[in-house]
């Protein structure tokens, strides 16, 4: 810290160069040999410069750098700004737009019920249909039987079918049981338009239609197909489109005649809806009333199992029984099984009886792959007893 009082000077420190004292000729003293000595010009000083190292500039830190962006902003919008003032360029202010709050309206609600699903209307008819039966379904019943129905449906194969009832087979609930099997069954006989590609005989067939609809000879169509009229009159349409594009004078069209079997085809379609509906509501003439309909009878068979059959391999001379299981009073039940084979010897079949067995297939090995061999099977419980032989399936093992 500095000793000095307020208001008092730094002395300024005189730096003088120093100079080599040398005699001169002119002032020499007496007794110096001036010739010997070399005069000496003087000269300016020349001071010293010492250089600092180079260091090494530090990057500037998170903040400022951040500083120094925000100054080159600030300092490029003031240029911009003074630039924008001298060319006459002036800023519009966008307006503030106020949003001014409504009182929102509800809408106004349908008048009735509202529409009903696919599955509620069918566990709608499930729990209706129980009550016919005299069982009181509920819906948490009816919800275990719409699944369980329509996974009968979806079976496209024999083995799908099997597991299908052994699912229903295990379950606890007798109502469920029997209302499942009751609604994947009985319903099986529908129907289909079947309409020629022809256009002359699917306009045709489509009045022929509507004009059974129009007479019901045979009183199936009391309640009658609510589309009816607007039906009539889309085949007159189509007649008519037929017709012109026949004359061959530009009044008719290939898109005219189109265009009206669209609107004939969707009538057809509410109509087999309707026919379907009947069918299903009365599955013993089901069959008249679509074939009256002069529609397609479809019978979606339930599935056939078979009692007794056999499968070839795996290998040669090697063949697989199988046997379906034991039917006491309609179920299927446990049960002991035995199986025979036999070959023809000068007419008569020769049996070999295997040992009987609780498991309803066996796979013989070793069988002879020249002559036709017979099999068959019976089976026993405690509660049915042992039953006859079946009838007798013959192959030659491959």
């Amino acid at each position: 810290m500095s000793n000095l009082m307020k208001g008092q000077q730094i002395p300024q420190k005189r730096v003088e160069s120093v100079v080599k004292i040398e005699a001169r000729q002119e002032i020499a003293s007496e007794g110096v040999n001036a010739i010997e000595v070399e005069e000496v010009i003087p000269m300016a000083v020349e001071m010293e410069v010492k250089k600092a190292p180079l260091k090494k500039k530090k990057a500037p830190g998170a903040r400022a750098s951040e500083n120094k962006r925000i100054s080159n902003i600030n300092k490029n919008s003031k240029t911009r700004k003074e630039e924008d003032k001298k060319n006459g360029v002036v800023k519009v202010k966008k307006e503030k737009v106020v949003e001014v709050k409504e009182a929102a309206i509800p809408a106004k609600r349908k008048v009735g019920r509202p529409k009903m699903t696919h599955k509620q209307k069918f566990i709608a008819k499930i729990i209706r249909d129980g009550k016919k039966n005299d069982n009181v379904i509920s819906a948490a019943q009816a919800d275990v039987i719409y699944y369980s129905v329509k996974a009968a449906n979806r079976a496209k194969s024999t083995n799908e079918v099997i597991w299908w009832f052994k699912s229903v087979k295990k379950m606890q609930d007798g109502v469920c049981k029997r209302m499942i099997i009751l609604m994947a069954v009985a319903a099986i006989i529908k129907g289909k338009l079947g309409m020629p590609k022809n256009i002359n005989a699917y306009k045709d067939r489509s009045i022929e239609m509507a004009a059974v609809q129009t007479a019901n000879l045979s009183t199936y169509f009391t309640v009658a197909f609510t589309g009816l009229a607007l039906w009539i009159g889309y085949n007159t349409a189509l007649n008519t489109a037929i017709f012109n594009y026949g004359q061959k004078n530009g009044t008719g069209s290939t898109a005219l005649i189109a265009a009206a079997k669209v609107k004939v085809k969707a009538s057809l379609n509410l109509f087999m809806a309707y026919i379907n509906a009947l069918a299903a509501a009365n599955q013993a003439l089901a069959v008249s009333i679509i074939e009256t309909a002069l529609c397609v009878v479809i019978v979606r068979n339930p599935p056939k199992i078979v009692d007794f059959k056999y499968t070839m391999g795996p290998g040669t001379g090697n063949i697989r029984l199988k046997s379906a299981a034991v039917n006491v009073d309609g179920k299927r039940v446990p049960g002991t099984y035995e199986f025979q084979y036999g070959i023809m010897t000068e007419g008569v079949i020769v049996w070999v009886s295997l040992p009987s067995q609780k498991n309803c297939k066996i796979l013989l090995t070793g069988m002879s792959t020249t002559v036709t061999t017979y099999f068959r099977k019976r089976s026993s419980t405690s509660k049915g007893g042992m039953s006859a032989w079946s009838a007798p399936i013959s192959t030659t093992v491959a």
